[in-house]
């Protein structure tokens, strides 16, 4: 009886023996995986330790970011919380995974607290730490536009098309509406696992890239079907775009998925082919880095580049054809590019709708967000980006966005966690078609205008010169009388109380924010009035708060974006209609004074007529003020900036002088003071001298053109039109 229970006992010691060296093989292999980023195959192998060893955290810890690297958030979190919740001084790294796993399902607050909590358990000179702080400003950014609801419908491509690795680069065929190409780095490639010596941590370990295809049969998508061997190759080979007509495509050859050549394919047979395809003759040099580049009309290419002389990391540059020959690139500038990277930009058909990715902080909530932007002929100015919100954006890095010709879908990759693998390819569905993809062949390029004629010039300078200040530029669209529509803009009429939100405000406002749906170029000045019945020192002040109220309304009922209002504040100064008749109060006229006018800006070249309605004031009421006002803003004018500030000015300034005036956009919260108004640059920098020995030594003066503000950029675009312009320029200059 004791030799049986003796044997017992040595039995299990030698079972348990063995199992815990296979847990520290299962261990030591899952470590090796784990170091290399096989995050799968490190998952299984420590899942097998586990089993044995189910107390050791650091193997937990380890658990949990592969289940985040594969997908699986809830596990993730289930492990790296208990990590937390069971280890007296967790390493910092799980505080950082444990946000990556809330961010990921869009719960910014968490997000940001384990962030913090990161922060607090890392030196101070610790190299992640300004990563980190970014990840924060990102979540920040979720929270701000997470609570609007869009009407896309985004959907995954399906099993059939995606797999576990890195499927990216969606292009629909430019002849066959139901075939899509893409990229992936996916198993069975013919380049295999990169295994070679040499090559950076990143690529080791990944599949080598080949271009693929799927087709729609009977309503799905179909499995996909790799391209010709002339085509693939084992390194790597990735879709960049086609030609307008198919008859070439243009895509990506290298030893490493960031160095390599742009090679150009002509469809010939296999007898007329050469041993290599021809490299593409043009200002891109992708084995540099040159990356995301976008044919739009064999006429322009836009890509993404780290050439020196950018804005930081990545920017967008544009290059034209012209004479038969790729000119020089240049880059899209501060108001496309940041100091982070911006990505695989988009051209839509009318030539100045602008899509592209960029992982700027104040407009991303992940990674790489999907941006838009709109080109304006009349300024030559890109429109500030806005982002296309979820759920076409998410946490993860959203990529490669591509309209679909038909105008009701868009195809775009994401890294998002509730796809198969690392990049999937996924659709969005819109409620209508988007008007970016009417292609009008009389319609200007944005290029044409960067590289305006000499006869343009003269044209636009003609028709300023005819009192307009804007003028209709050659190869802009002409519309017949019927292609027109006109619109009625009248003015808002607030409450006593300052409701501006009223019955008869409303289907006003719906009008503004349909106008702006089908016309994303618009943007909407808002010139608050009132009656003087508000304190002085607040009148000012009180008719902005009134133009907000409207503002407001847009956003977030008409889901206008706030960059495209325009705000200004003119208080009691400038009143339409008198506020007495023979010394008894005017009900009416004040009534008149309560309002907002309202300017609808950039429609140039479109087949659109704003009627602007003033109040139908009698003569006996009328003021000769309202008409000072639209006189003295029309075409160059000019005013002086006291202060900018994000509240009310308290000072006296703008009772001392004329003219005072509030202004915002909807999208900022600084107010910005000035007074006087002036046609003449000397007028104007004579106040500024006087404000300057009043002690106002940061007073400025502001050119205006039809009652907008100008940009550097305008400043000089005006110019030759508008001589007394240059002087201002000049004296900035001399400032410098």
């Amino acid at each position: 009886m004791i030799l049986q229970r003796l044997l017992t006992l040595c039995f299990c010691f030698l079972c348990f023996a063995l199992s815990a060296q296979d847990a520290k093989t299962y261990k030591k292999l899952g470590d090796t995986y784990y170091s290399t980023g096989k995050y799968r195959e490190a998952l299984d192998a420590f899942q097998r330790y586990h089993e044995v060893k189910p107390e050791d955290l650091i193997v937990k810890q380890k658990i949990g970011i592969c289940y985040y690297f594969t997908n699986n958030i809830p596990e993730a979190r289930r492990f790296l919380t208990y990590v937390i919740e069971n280890n007296k001084k967790p390493e910092a790294d799980v505080y950082f995974f444990l946000g990556r796993t809330y961010q990921a399902e869009n719960d910014f607050k968490k997000a940001i607290a384990q962030y913090k909590d990161f922060l607090r358990n890392i030196e101070k000179d610790n190299i992640n730490r300004p990563l980190v702080k970014d990840a924060i400003r990102r979540c920040a950014y979720g929270l701000r536009i997470s609570g609007g609801k869009s009407p896309v419908i985004v959907e995954n491509l399906g099993a059939k098309v995606n797999s576990i690795g890195d499927d990216f680069r969606p292009i629909l065929s430019p002849n066959h509406d139901n075939k899509l190409y893409f990229s992936s780095a996916r198993a069975g490639n013919l380049g295999g696992l990169r295994t070679d010596e040499g090559l950076e941590d990143a690529e080791l370990g990944k599949y080598s890239a080949d271009m693929f295809s799927t087709t729609v049969i009977n309503g799905e998508w179909t499995a996909t079907q790799p391209m010709s061997y002339l085509l693939n190759s084992p390194r790597h080979d990735v879709l960049l775009d086609f030609s307008e007509r198919g008859d070439q495509m243009f895509f990506f050859k290298g030893y490493t998925s960031f160095s390599g050549d742009m090679l150009v394919d002509t469809f010939k047979r296999i007898e007329e082919r050469s041993l290599f395809a021809p490299e593409f003759k043009g200002d891109i040099q992708m084995w540099k880095g040159d990356t995301g580049p976008h044919f739009f009309n064999d006429s322009i290419l836009l890509f993404a580049s780290t050439r020196p002389g950018g804005y930081g990391g990545l920017d967008l540059y544009i290059s034209q054809k012209s004479n038969g020959e790729w000119q020089k690139a240049e880059n899209l500038g501060p108001t496309i590019n940041s100091a982070y990277d911006e990505n695989t930009p988009y051209l839509s058909n009318d030539g100045r709708t602008l899509y592209f990715s960029s992982n700027r902080p104040d407009l991303s909530m992940g990674g790489y967000d999907i941006l838009q932007s709109f080109f304006t002929d009349r300024t030559e100015t890109w429109s500030p980006p806005k982002n296309l919100k979820m759920p076409i954006n998410s946490s993860g890095d959203d990529k490669d966005f591509r309209l679909a010709s038909d105008g009701l879908k868009a195809f775009f990759s994401s890294s998002r966690k509730d796809g198969f693998g690392q990049n999937d390819l996924f659709v969005a569905y819109f409620r209508g078609k988007q008007k970016e993809t009417f292609r009008n062949p009389e319609l200007a390029l944005f290029a044409d205008v960067l590289y305006l004629s000499k006869k343009r010039e003269e044209a636009k300078r003609l028709a300023q010169q005819q009192g307009n200040g804007e003028g209709t530029e050659e190869g802009e669209p002409t519309f017949t009388t019927e292609e027109i529509t006109t619109y009625d803009i009248e003015p808002l009429y607030y409450e006593e109380d300052g409701n501006v939100i009223t019955l008869k405000n409303q289907p006003k406002l719906k009008q503004l924010a349909k106008l702006a749906a089908e016309y994303p170029q618009l943007t909407f000045l808002l010139s608050a009035h009132s009656d003087g019945a508000d304190p002085v020192k607040f009148d000012l002040y009180f008719s902005i708060k009134k133009a907000e109220k409207a503002a407001e309304y847009l956003i977030n009922q008409g889901g206008v974006a706030p960059e495209r209002i325009i705000l200004k504040g003119y208080g009691s100064a400038f009143p339409i209609a008198k506020n007495e008749v023979n010394g008894i109060e005017n009900v009416l006229g004040k009534r008149f004074n309560r309002r907002i006018d309202v300017n609808v800006e950039n429609i140039d070249g479109l087949p659109v007529r704003m009627n602007i309605v003033d109040p139908d004031v009698s003569k006996q009421m009328k003021t000769i003020t309202a008409k000072l006002i639209k006189n003295s803003t029309k075409g160059l004018s000019y005013k002086v900036q006291i202060a900018a500030i994000t509240q009310m000015y308290k000072g006296d300034l703008i009772f001392r002088y004329p003219n005072a005036m509030v202004e915002s956009t909807a999208d900022k919260n600084l107010y910005r003071y000035t007074v006087g108004m002036y046609k003449t640059f000397s007028s104007a920098e004579q106040l500024r001298e006087d404000l300057n020995k009043q002690g106002v030594g940061d007073a400025f003066v502001v050119p205006y053109m039809n009652g907008v503000r100008l940009t550097e950029n305008q400043m000089l675009m005006y110019g030759e039109t508008y001589p007394d312009l240059l002087k201002l320029v000049k004296t900035e200059e001399v400032e410098d």
